[in-house]
């Protein structure tokens, strides 16, 4: 699930858009799981929040996306 698609699920959420952060953050079921784009970092307000809600981290490596930022030409 991507931001956008935001109020159908809150509990599993994938993080491309930084400009969604708060949004997010503030969302997200307890016990979730956020996976995050390499590129975006969490505040420490963030991080205290997600920390809260025992919310699981994970950051999706570059690789993921290198197609994607060649084309855009990031890399």
């Amino acid at each position: 699930m991507r931001g956008s698609n935001l109020p159908k699920i809150k509990k599993y959420i994938i993080l491309d858009d930084e400009d969604k952060l708060d949004e997010i953050v503030n969302t997200i079921k307890e016990y979730g799981k956020l996976f995050i784009s390499s590129g975006i970092f969490l505040s420490r307000s963030h991080q205290r929040i997600l920390d809260e809600k025992k919310i699981s981290i994970t950051e999706i490596p570059e690789y993921y996306y290198r197609s994607e930022l060649k084309e855009v030409g990031e890399i």
